[in-house]
């Protein structure tokens, strides 16, 4: 695969931009998010987001509140192909199952370099909605 050429400014400004209200409403209607979980793993993603335009061909793990932010947005396959268009230049493609312990550490290492936070700041309590009418 070639190299990723990127404006980062430009790329980093349209993260920023992005309307993301719909992840939000769809991890507090579907997954059984607070409002404040929902706004902590949609900061978190565009987090990723700019992470990934840092390190644009490195392969990033996702925080497991960015990374369901991420699959939210996915599930809209129109908006997430036209947002990664805008800000990659091209789609992002997802692989959950290609994630390792170097990645991991790779991943908490910028999050920590970049925006002073570990990592775990994101590894919120994910209940389902099951559990939730069941309390």
């Amino acid at each position: 695969m070639e190299p990723i050429q990127l404006d980062a400014e430009r790329a980093k400004r349209k993260i920023q931009e992005l309307d993301l209200s719909f992840v939000e409403r769809r991890l507090v209607n579907i997954e059984g998010c607070s409002v404040e979980q929902a706004r902590e793993a949609v900061d978190g993603y565009r987090r990723l987001l700019t992470l990934q335009v840092e390190y644009p061909n490195d392969r990033l793990a996702p925080p497991v509140a960015a990374d369901r932010a991420l699959h939210a947005h996915i599930l809209h396959t129109q908006r997430y192909a036209d947002d990664m268009q805008a800000i990659f230049g091209r789609f992002m493609h997802h692989d959950p199952e290609n994630s390792n312990e170097a990645t991991r550490e790779f991943t908490r290492q910028a999050f920590l370099k970049h925006f002073g936070l570990q990592i775990e700041a994101f590894a919120i309590c994910w209940v389902s909605i099951e559990q939730k009418r069941a309390a």
